[in-house]
């Protein structure tokens, strides 16, 4: 009868449709739906005015933040060009020494040759000078 053994389909009774109502709505639920509507656009109003307010906030906070970055790397500048100045003041000086030595040096060598000069000053032999260890030497 049946092949392979298969049931037979046998439909379900059908679902009732809902009759499409051609009526206007009653005047109580336009109020509402009306009133729902003017509800949700006061609500809409104030969820913007808020997002307003926020967005002058952020505005000034980052007015703020790059006035302050303004002010840092103004800083950072005059203090470079001050570092730039103390070392070009340390160099000077670290020259203005070594002419200092190296004339010391000059006056130095000078002053062992001058004859007249005391070999060791500030000992108590103030009258021994080159000239008359010198004559010692002759004698």
């Amino acid at each position: 009868m049946y092949m392979r053994n298969r049931r037979p389909y046998i439909p379900g009774p059908e679902p009732e449709k809902a009759p499409i109502a051609d009526s206007v709505p009653s005047a109580s639920a336009e109020d509402a739906l009306r009133a729902t509507l003017v509800d949700s656009l006061k609500l809409l109003s104030k969820t913007l005015e808020e997002l307003k307010q926020s967005i002058k906030l952020m505005e000034q906070k980052i007015e703020y933040m790059d006035t302050r970055q303004r002010k840092l790397e103004n800083d950072m500048d005059r203090l470079a060009s001050s570092s730039r100045t103390a070392e070009m003041d340390l160099l000077n000086m670290k020259n203005d020494m070594d002419l200092l030595r190296r004339e010391n040096a000059r006056s130095s060598c000078a002053a062992h040759e001058h004859p007249d000069r005391p070999v060791m000053q500030g000992t108590g032999f103030a009258s021994v000078t080159p000239s008359y260890l010198r004559s010692l030497q002759r004698r």
